[in-house]
């Protein structure tokens, strides 16, 4: 199972130095050997250390990120909501109203961030403390796995660094209360226990991660697919216990949500993604980030190797390291093709790329000593810190400000005035922190509005007229998003705009993900 063991290269430029200096090569000028030795000594301290900057940059990050009180991104407060409706024991999936509309995730994420909120209380805080502890639980076992194949934690701590050093063009999303890195983590103690070990319950275990893989985010089951092919194409008999695994995994859940929300489960989660509409127009653009602009020069570097060394590389590795990046590209490539998708979406690919370059990496520097390639060495950890250079970002721009703290506050306190309910449109949490309810999210709202079931679409416009007719909120606040298209005669006659909420247009921009801030109030017209 462990497969075609690599030799150590972590003394890799050592070795480079004995052969360089062997009496079989007297053609080579003795001081260009020691040259090729040295320069690929320095370079690969150099890798090495920029990994360990990269891992400690994003801990400090994502310490200081942590216990911000508002939004990092526009939906992360509606995540909140979400956790809270867990936690008062209410239903996720249910008939959509103006009072809630779920996004269309699996459950998985909520119910553990409302288990965490038992003990940390009720904020962003438990919700970033799951993403962080599921990246950097993603962290520790790709330097695992990478240790394993290369026989070097030198080489485990450069792949870990490569993965956290894509904080910024990810998204800056890994510590975000939303699904992504918990997803990820399930998907790579998968593919890690399914790589590196035999015995039963290691793949009973990474059968149970794949569901829960599922559970987490519907592309969870894209992972999966190539898994459970590969287990079956390699194993036989074996893989019977992982596909057991995951069937009953998914099954127990199944039934428990169906039991829980009436079938409208099936709806949210599966009929209204499919129901989007997909501009492909976006393949480009998924192909060109990941190939060329985020993991460009690594993903480059892999293909060419793999290329030039493939009567080397044994059948079975190639099947387990083509499949698993096939899931994992898929993972991230279905999501980006939805309009409007953010960063995050690459994450998985992202992975995907590293564990292959790490999976080549080693067999490269095999070849570069057996075959006297004095300057592969130096050559390949070129490309590493070539590839930590590439992805520098400045950290003051994955931090909320002052400012944004300031408006934040503001806004707590202008709706906090109001003395009825108050619409927050557009971001979740604002008007619970002011001490009146939740309501729908614009994304719920137009998810479920594109998402082709007429009966839920008529039920959510019915209570929305119908809280219009009523003057049911003291003030509807909206970013740009146009809620009035939504039958507009009859908002703009119960609705006038009243004012501007911020002077500065970016006084409470999240971050990252959509860049949008509350903008203006809406007050009710009287009857």
């Amino acid at each position: 199972m462990h497969g075609h063991h690599q030799p150590p290269f972590c003394d890799e430029a050592e070795r480079t130095l004995s052969i360089a200096s062997s009496p079989e090569r007297p053609h080579l000028p003795s001081g260009q050997r020691t040259l090729d030795g040295t320069v690929a000594k320095i370079l690969q301290a150099a890798a090495i250390l920029l990994a360990l900057t990269y891992i400690v940059a994003y801990l400090l990050l994502v310490w200081q990120r942590l216990h911000y009180p508002f939004e990092l991104e526009w939906i992360e407060g509606s995540m909140v909501d979400h956790v809270q409706r867990v936690m008062s024991g209410q239903a996720l999936y249910v008939a959509p109203s103006m009072n809630f509309v779920p996004f269309n995730y699996m459950p998985l994420y909520y119910y553990v961030a409302a288990a965490l909120a038992q003990w940390t209380g009720l904020s962003f805080v438990p919700l970033r403390l799951i993403s962080i502890a599921a990246s950097l639980g993603t962290t520790f076992l790709l330097c695992l796995f990478v240790r394993r194949a290369s026989a070097s934690w030198k080489a485990g701590i450069v792949a870990s660094g490569l993965f956290l050093a894509t904080f910024d063009v990810s998204g800056i999303w890994m510590d975000m209360g939303r699904v992504d890195s918990l997803l990820v983590f399930f998907c790579m103690s998968a593919v890690y226990l399914l790589r590196w070990h035999e015995r039963p319950w290691a793949w009973l275990t990474s059968g149970v991660c794949l569901a829960l893989a599922f559970f987490t985010k519907q592309v969870g089951l894209v992972v999966a697919i190539p898994l459970i092919v590969y287990a079956v194409w390699q194993y036989r008999a074996r893989s019977l216990w992982l596909i057991g695994a995951f069937a009953m995994a998914c099954g127990a859940m199944f039934v428990w949500m169906f039991a829980a929300s009436g079938g409208w489960f099936w709806y949210y989660v599966f009929d209204q993604p499919a129901a989007h509409a997909l501009p492909y127009v976006n393949l480009v653009k998924f192909l060109t980030r990941n190939l060329f602009r985020d993991l460009g020069i690594i993903g480059v570097a892999t293909a060419t190797t793999w290329a030039l060394l493939s009567p080397r590389l044994e059948r079975r590795d190639v099947r387990f390291y083509a499949l698993t990046a096939l899931g994992l590209a898929g993972a991230g490539f279905l999501p980006s093709l939805k309009q409007g998708a953010a960063d995050n979406a690459h994450i998985p690919v992202q992975l995907a790329i590293i564990l292959l370059f790490c999976w080549i990496w080693p067999i490269a520097m095999q070849a570069a000593v057996e075959k006297r390639w004095l300057r592969m060495t130096a050559t390949l950890w070129f490309v590493c810190v070539a590839q930590f250079c590439a992805l520098a970002y400045d950290p003051r721009d994955t931090l909320p400000s002052r400012e944004n703290l300031a408006a934040g506050r503001q806004l707590v306190a202008e709706i906090r005035d109001y003395p009825g309910d108050v619409l927050v449109f557009c971001h979740g949490r604002y008007s619970v922190m002011a001490g009146k309810p939740s309501h729908v999210h614009a994304t719920a709202f137009a998810d479920l509005m594109d998402g082709g079931n007429a009966a839920a679409q008529d039920l959510l416009l019915a209570d929305y007229r119908a809280a219009l007719r009523e003057r049911r909120y003291s003030a509807i606040i909206l970013d740009h998003h146009d809620l009035p298209q939504y039958d507009p005669a009859l908002f703009n006659a119960s609705y006038r705009r009243a004012r501007r909420i911020f002077d500065n247009e970016q006084a409470l921009l999240p971050v990252t993900g959509a860049r949008s801030q509350p903008e203006w109030i809406y007050e009710p017209i009287p009857q």
